[in-house]
């Protein structure tokens, strides 16, 4: 299916990048639970399990054993321990003008 972005009204793109945004989020789920699905039965064949080899799926669903140390100013539930990747939200502030340090979670 060819699209002609060209001929399409502003509306009709955005519903289109939303439409591109959904697949792409659908697309990655159901990749990573084919390679989830992949790396247990490997694991199962090698006398292994998941949870032996990388620890309990707290982290995986999401969880943080981490206390967050930063917040997005604009919506405080985003929070970010400090660790791995910089999440997009952080690298989009930063670029707004927002210093990291002003985004710390107050302690004590």
């Amino acid at each position: 299916m060819r699209v002609n972005l060209a001929e399409m009204s502003l509306t009709e793109l955005e519903a289109h990048l939303a439409a591109v945004q959904q697949a792409i989020r659908a697309r990655r789920e159901a990749d990573r639970e084919i390679a989830r699905r992949q790396v247990e039965e490997r694991a199962r064949e090698l006398g292994f399990s998941v949870e032996e080899l990388f620890g309990p799926a707290g982290e995986a669903d999401g969880e943080s054993r981490v206390a967050p140390k930063y917040a997005d100013p604009r919506d405080p539930a985003r929070t970010w321990s400090g660790r791995g990747r910089t999440p997009r939200w952080l690298a989009e502030r930063e670029a707004e003008g927002y210093a990291r340090e002003a985004m710390l979670i107050a302690r004590g």
